[in-house]
């Protein structure tokens, strides 16, 4: 008995053809998904001993030395889109020589001691018309340490910013001789006040309470500077000594003083990170992390879980580095 057109599974020819194709594509997706594995893939083995065989392999590539890398010329090879990308940077031959900031290639620049991001920060700068008039200029860019500065600063071919004197005046005092006999007795020569008054304490703004508007009423922080002090206190999860701020992008060494001044960290609300537990993607946003991350994951493969310092000390973390990470760990 043929199926009358008013069935629910009545079919045209066309949409037979159609159920036929996507039959025939179904049955060829499986046979290939069956014979992928055998014909194309290499066996793994044990899964345990393949994930182990990543992870040394991937720790063995993070410790590669520099030296094994070729130095390309052209800036734009250091950067990626990928800003969480942590590459090591080729060593470059250090030759120190005069130069001036305005007029430096790329490749003095790395000649002089410079690393790849802070030379292209500099060009940049200048390609936005920034003029280097003295010296202590070149300070201002990102990724040229105090010691740096101090090293490259007698070969900058640039005169030293003047010093500004305050200039001072003597201070004479007044003196008020009454004439005798002609003021009434109310009308005494006056006499200076010589009680003391207590001073008062500047109040501390504590980093880890604070918001933009509080940190732009203190001296030396504008709104741009303000909003990086929140946002690096966020990617840290709590300041815990003011001397963070000198990571933060934008503040040198002058105004780091003239705000260590009006500040205090107060490290109560700390963001604990737990370090066995803790994904890699999660901990590499860290600061702190962002190179460091691969070791921790290898001594917590290695060991199965990272119960104190005596793990991290023994595969080699150094006392330097345990003291930073501290305050932001849990076991």
């Amino acid at each position: 008995m043929p199926i009358q057109p008013t069935s629910p599974f009545y079919f045209t020819a066309t949409e037979k053809k159609g159920i036929l194709a996507l039959l025939f594509l179904m049955l060829l997706l499986l046979i290939i998904r069956i014979l992928l594995p055998i014909y194309f893939l290499p066996s793994m083995g044990d899964e345990k001993a393949a994930l182990q065989a990543l992870d040394n392999m991937e720790f063995k590539i993070a410790n590669l030395p520099v030296d094994s890398f070729s130095y390309p010329t052209n800036p734009s090879h250091f950067y990626t889109k990928n800003k969480n990308t942590n590459k090591a940077q080729p060593a470059v031959a250090i030759h120190l020589q005069p130069f001036n900031p305005n007029t430096a290639t790329f490749a003095q620049l790395l000649q002089l001691g410079l690393d790849a991001r802070a030379a292209n920060t500099l060009l940049k700068f200048r390609e936005k018309g920034w003029d280097f008039r003295y010296k202590q200029d070149i300070q201002r860019i990102y990724g040229i340490s105090p010691e740096l500065y101090t090293t490259l600063e007698p070969y900058i071919s640039l005169p030293n910013k003047p010093e500004y004197t305050k200039k001072e005046y003597p201070k004479t005092p007044h003196s008020y001789t009454p004439h005798a006999n002609n003021y009434p007795t109310k009308y005494q020569p006056y006499t200076p006040n010589t009680t003391s008054h207590p001073t008062t304490t500047a109040i501390r703004i504590d980093l880890n309470r604070t918001d933009t508007s509080l940190l732009q009423s203190l001296r030396g922080i504008g709104s741009t500077l303000a909003t990086r002090i929140l946002k690096y206190k966020e990617l840290l999860g709590g300041y815990t000594s003011i001397n963070q701020l000198k990571e933060v992008w934008g503040i040198t060494d002058q105004n780091f003083e003239l705000i260590a001044s009006q500040v205090e960290v107060v490290p109560t609300e700390i963001k604990k990170i737990p370090i066995n537990t803790i994904a890699y993607n999660e901990l590499k946003k860290h600061p702190y992390f962002k190179e460091l991350g691969v070791k921790i994951m290898y001594i917590r493969n290695k060991k199965g879980k990272i119960d104190g310092i005596q793990d991290l000390v023994e595969e080699g973390i150094s006392t330097l580095e345990i003291e930073k990470i501290l305050p932001y760990i849990q076991f």
